[in-house]
């Protein structure tokens, strides 16, 4: 019985020789995918295929968005309570979406990248003066401003997509500003109907009454003042500034570094389809295939290091020495046409030799009729399959008292 760790050690052995065996006759293939890697981390520095250009171009622009709602300030109504709804980071927020996104590019025939940002001033003190010419002051939190920085082929694509970001920007400014003034103007209506019923109240005093009508011209005003606000308001983003540089120049250098990372990776993948087309590959290549067919023959010859005369020579005294045994009987099989004239050879020095072809129908009727007292399978290295061999080396083996294989 062979133990356990030397049956080991034979299979690692056998898989060994197989990959070496499969890399020398592919090497090609690793050759090519090494080449293909290098290829391909050269292309991959130089980017042929995502631009034409060496460079993109950065356009800034700044837009001022004025709160209009500041006169406000000249009726004694405070813009600050007149908080846009949404507000104005939530404002942002909507701008950078998605769904905004998908619109702008849909409008603009862009796919240039925009960042938006939102600047909004300290509180300040202004100064104004009312109807009377008094001097009236308030806190407004100066004018905010939308930078839009974009990043394009050209100038025109980004001013096409920034645009088109304005647009949204001057909506949605719009549309909250005027949420913000409607609220305002139904809770004056309301405070106005309040303030003419307390005044036909018969129970309050003079002074109140003249506190009340007080208070009701004031309420009358502002509410005069913010219809006047929501009439004219527009939401329009002013632009203030704008810029534009190109980006810095595409790097198509080809780094040494590059092409050997390539190089790895093709090589290792190379390495690794060899080995498995040698796994996969059932043709015989080497001795230790036979072994692997699992029937009792052993090898008489090999190509390496032998030539086919050696070969020939050998298997014609091997042949010689089997007769002296006392059948004469002897069969050679013939895998490949080459396999074949091999064999013919043979003959040509033991007339008496029988000579088979793997693909005689013959073959297996002679194997079955006569019990020769030699066979030997002459198989032609890289192109018979073992499944091939396996048929008649099996029947071979059950007729024959010894047998025999050589290899070319």
């Amino acid at each position: 019985m062979v133990p356990e760790g030397d049956l080991d050690r034979d299979n690692f052995t056998l898989d060994i020789r197989r990959a070496l065996t499969s890399l020398q006759l592919r090497w090609r293939i690793v050759l090519c995918l090494l080449v293909a890697g290098m290829c391909l981390a050269a292309l991959n520095d130089i980017r042929p295929f995502f631009s034409d250009r060496d460079s993109s171009v950065v356009v800034e622009s700044f837009y001022e968005a004025p709160i209009e709602v500041d006169e406000l300030g000249l009726a004694r109504v405070d813009p600050v309570l007149l908080a846009p709804k949404p507000s104005a980071e939530a404002q942002l927020m909507i701008l950078r979406s998605d769904e905004v996104l998908n619109r702008i590019r849909d409008v603009s025939k862009s796919d240039a990248q925009v960042e938006i940002e939102y600047f909004s001033p300290k509180f300040t003190i202004v100064d104004s003066l009312d109807e009377l010419n008094n001097r009236v002051s308030f806190l407004s939190t100066g004018t905010p401003s939308f930078s839009f920085s974009c990043v394009g082929e050209t100038s025109a694509e980004c001013d096409r997509i920034i645009g088109a970001y304005v647009v949204e920007a001057e909506s949605i400014r719009l549309s909250s500003s005027k949420l913000a003034l409607e609220d305002a103007l139904r809770l004056l209506e309301s405070l106005i109907e309040e303030s003419e019923i307390n005044l036909i109240d018969p129970n309050i005093s003079a002074e109140e009454r003249t506190a009340e009508a007080d208070s009701l011209v004031s309420l009358r005003l502002s509410r005069s003042a913010i219809s006047k606000i929501l009439a004219q308001l527009s939401g329009a983003l002013i632009e203030t500034s704008r810029t534009e540089r190109p980006l810095k120049a595409i790097n198509r250098e080809i780094r040494l570094s590059s092409i050997g990372f390539g190089g790895v990776v093709g090589l290792v993948l190379g390495i690794l389809l060899v080995l498995q087309l040698g796994v996969m590959d059932g043709r015989i290549r080497t001795a230790n295939d036979i072994a692997g067919l699992g029937i009792n023959f052993f090898v008489a010859g090999s190509p390496i290091p032998r030539s086919d005369s050696m070969q020939v020579t050998s298997a014609a005294s091997l042949l010689k020495r089997e007769t002296s045994v006392g059948k004469t009987e002897q069969i050679v099989i013939a895998f490949g046409s080459k396999s074949h004239i091999f064999a013919e050879r043979i003959k040509h020095l033991l007339p008496t030799l029988r000579v088979l072809g793997s693909q005689d129908e013959a073959a297996v009727d002679e194997l079955i009729q006569i019990e020769p007292s030699f066979v030997l399978l002459v198989i032609e290295t890289g192109e018979i399959n073992k499944n091939e061999v396996r048929e008649l080396a099996g029947l071979a083996a059950l007729r024959s008292t010894r047998s025999g294989v050589i290899l070319i």
